[in-house]
């Protein structure tokens, strides 16, 4: 027990060492969306005959994550992630006009390391959930919305930051974004389809995406002054 005290008296030295150091780190990635397609006829998009409408809209996507970052160059914090699209088409060559909305959302604990102006961040999802809003119409409209729950998956992300000064970064960055959804849900307001509430689906839904970004850092402040 008398040898086990002083190696535990360090441990908490180092530990607290370590927060006394830290500095406080947001990080915002972001990057706009914008969607122009006239797939309605088949899914290259066009018409053999006639004419098709364009669907088009803009949206935004957002990954943030705050934390701190150590003089080790350990990087500690939680990421939350949001992307939203709205889009809709004009009733055209006898096609209904059409409104859809896309969004999905993640949270997830994040570590990472801090390599000179190089940055790494892994971060495990333990919530979110991807929707789709749509609604047509028709003589007989149809408004009707599908969600999927039960996320499991990770984000890496690589970054590159150039100094403005002050504490701030900006630099761009690749991420890879892996999802998979093991229930979904149907909600129908109004059409002929079959509602379901949330269900387990037999073949998960999978979400994975490579994506170049534009990043923005802050750091600011120390540990041991909060």
């Amino acid at each position: 027990m008398r040898r086990t005290l002083p190696y535990c008296f360090v441990t908490i030295q180092i530990l607290f060492s370590q927060f006394a150091s830290a500095q406080l780190y947001i990080e915002e990635t972001f990057f706009p969306v914008y969607v122009k397609k006239n797939d309605i006829s088949n899914e290259l998009g066009g018409a053999v005959t006639g004419s098709v409408p364009t669907e088009s809209g803009i949206g935004f996507d957002f990954r943030t994550t705050i934390g701190y970052t150590f003089t080790t160059g350990i990087i500690l914090g939680l990421t939350y992630n949001y992307y939203g699209v709205n889009t809709s088409r004009p009733a055209q060559g006898g096609f209904e006009a059409a409104t859809r909305v896309v969004g999905k959302s993640e949270l997830g604990p994040a570590v990472g390391y801090s390599l000179g102006t190089w940055k790494f961040l892994l971060c495990y999802f333990v919530s979110g959930e991807k929707f789709q809003d749509y609604r047509l119409e028709a003589a007989t409209v149809v408004d009707e919305s599908y969600k999927n729950t039960g996320i499991s998956g990770f984000q890496f992300t690589i970054n590159y930051g150039l100094s403005l000064g002050s504490g701030w970064e900006i630099g761009p960055s690749l991420i890879y974004r892996s999802a998979s959804y093991s229930k979904q849900a149907y909600v129908v307001r109004s059409g002929s389809g079959t509602p379901y509430p949330e269900t387990s689906l037999a073949t998960a839904a999978i979400d994975d995406e490579l994506r170049p970004m534009v990043t923005v850092v802050y750091r600011t402040g120390t540990g041991g002054s909060r």
